[in-house]
């Protein structure tokens, strides 16, 4: 992953897209759960995403591995209600590598400390996108690890622009708990 394609997605998990009003939820202080922007707005966003697999193929004869690229598209893809809990976790995790907790305040790092936390981390950092695209599309689990690093990147980005409720509903929780019991998750 290119410096580039960390600030992006750093700048969407800051600054989700406010016009967007599709609804979300948010438990208040009193444990209450109250739903925030549009009730009305509940289109299905369903899109098509291309993912490519690169699969090692072990040749028998020689013993030596070659590898296979695989293209799949991924058709009328869109949340379910079963992913939000799994993708809220992944996006929660993800800020809390971006964020301080300096004296109970929670803020965002500068770039330079955000992505010098991402090059110390970047195997768990690309992980949690990974498991967030993995999980979006549904893929098999025996080809999580063969997905393309680019692919991944690229419906990730696309995921919190079609998406910035959920991005708003993560910052809900995010903001309510300590970094330090988030990093555990």
């Amino acid at each position: 992953m290119e410096k580039k394609d960390f600030m992006e997605i750093r700048e969407q998990l800051n600054n989700p897209d406010e016009e967007d009003m599709t609804p979300y939820p948010i438990v208040d202080d009193t444990g209450m759960v109250n739903v925030i922007g549009d009730a009305n707005k509940t289109e299905v966003k369903a899109g098509t995403y291309n993912m490519t697999f690169r699969v090692p193929i072990v040749n028998k004869e020689t013993d030596e591995v070659e590898y296979k690229t695989i293209d799949k598209t991924y058709k009328n893809v869109f949340i379910t209600p079963r992913l939000d809990p799994v993708m809220s976790e992944a996006i929660i995790c993800l800020k809390a590598m971006l964020y301080s907790d300096t004296d109970g305040k929670i803020e965002p790092l500068s770039e330079d400390e955000a992505y010098a936390v991402f090059l110390a981390h970047s195997d768990e950092f690309i992980d949690i996108v990974h498991k967030l695209v993995a999980a979006f599309l549904k893929v098999d689990k025996e080809l999580v690890p063969y997905m393309s690093v680019d692919c991944v990147m690229e419906i990730s980005r696309t995921l919190f622009k079609t998406y910035p409720e959920l991005i708003k509903s993560s910052n809900a929780f995010f903001t309510g708990l300590p970094l330090n019991l988030i990093r555990g998750l």
